[in-house]
């Protein structure tokens, strides 16, 4: 009897420790999915400004590229514990421009029960799909805007937090930041003066959104 009681305590302990430490036994279901994970993938939209001359703007002759526009991305990656890392895929489309970027991400998490908070960083690169003549900061130049190549990096930080409905299936918001790095070619096809030079610039970026996902 002695021996049976003393088990019972050591069970209750047990018990009691996990729950004090968010750790209950797997079997009630509510253990965070994520931390259990490897694998993730992700999907979202949102509100998107770019300016790609903000900070600095060498000869781009782009300074009214940009505003306020939506992105929509996609992003696959692995997990290890609370430590997530992957490419992402995102597109924004302003009023006056295309951009892609194609960008690595870090991120470190912070999983409490189903809710999972996390920050990051990213980096990659950046390229202008589509510009049109009202991102010229001299509208009067006779450069076709088709004929013109931006492209660069771009580097930044990004937050947000996620709720697990099941281990497959999340809905979460996020924000994020960043520095733009681009360079516009020299066209030698071109007899502008303006255009007929290559010139750069730096920009900023911010993004706010919600998103999906689900991890295995």
């Amino acid at each position: 009897m002695k021996n049976l009681s003393a088990a019972s305590l050591a069970l209750s302990a047990t018990l009691l420790t996990g729950a004090a430490l968010g750790e209950p036994p797997e079997k009630n279901g509510s253990r965070m999915p994520s931390t259990e994970s490897f694998f993730y993938a992700t999907a979202g939209a949102g509100v998107s400004y770019l300016t790609l001359a903000t900070v600095n703007s060498s000869a781009l002759a782009l300074g009214n590229a940009g505003g306020v526009g939506e992105f929509f991305d996609v992003g696959i990656g692995a997990r290890l514990v609370v430590f997530t890392i992957g490419p992402r895929l995102r597109y924004h489309k302003l009023g006056n421009l295309d951009l892609w970027q194609l960008n690595g991400e870090v991120a470190l998490h912070v999983p409490v029960r189903k809710w999972d908070g996390y920050v990051g960083l990213h980096a990659g690169y950046s390229f202008v799909g589509r510009l049109t003549r009202a991102a010229y900061s001299d509208a009067s130049s006779s450069t076709p805007s088709e004929d013109l190549r931006v492209r660069g990096f771009d580097t930044g930080l990004q937050f947000g937090l996620s709720y697990y409905f099941s281990r497959f299936f999340s809905v979460g918001g996020d924000l994020s930041g960043e520095v733009l790095f681009v360079r516009r070619p020299a066209l030698a096809t071109t007899t502008d003066p303006t255009f007929g030079a290559a010139g750069g610039g730096v920009g900023l970026g911010a993004t706010a959104g919600l998103h999906v996902g689900g991890q295995i």
